[in-house]
């Protein structure tokens, strides 16, 4: 399941808390919809990861190659949290924006 159902239901996320306990269910069924910055990390959610989330598949790649590379994309970004060097990443809302525009 990608996390991303239709009719507004969002019921594999009910149980993922973001900053200031925003659930994540709540978020993707606000106006907006569901959104995820490069269909991987969504804003207020930190070191939350997600393959295949919103707008990722287009159906002009193969689902093995597309998820290795949210596979890589996601370890570059947490690389810095595994080091230790920061506590947590997260995208920056006008990032997520622009991505989805």
């Amino acid at each position: 399941m990608s996390g991303a159902s239709t009719g507004g239901q969002n019921e594999c996320c009910s149980q993922i808390k973001g900053i200031g306990g925003n659930d994540l269910h709540d978020e993707w069924d606000a106006p907006g919809g569901t959104e995820a910055y490069k269909g991987t990390v969504v804003t207020d959610f930190p070191n939350f990861f997600i393959l295949y989330g919103p707008n990722a598949a287009t159906g002009q790649h193969s689902v093995i190659f597309h998820s290795e590379c949210q596979i890589n994309y996601s370890y570059h970004l947490l690389r810095p949290v595994l080091r230790g060097s920061v506590d947590s990443i997260m995208v920056k809302p006008e990032a997520q924006k622009r991505d989805l525009s």
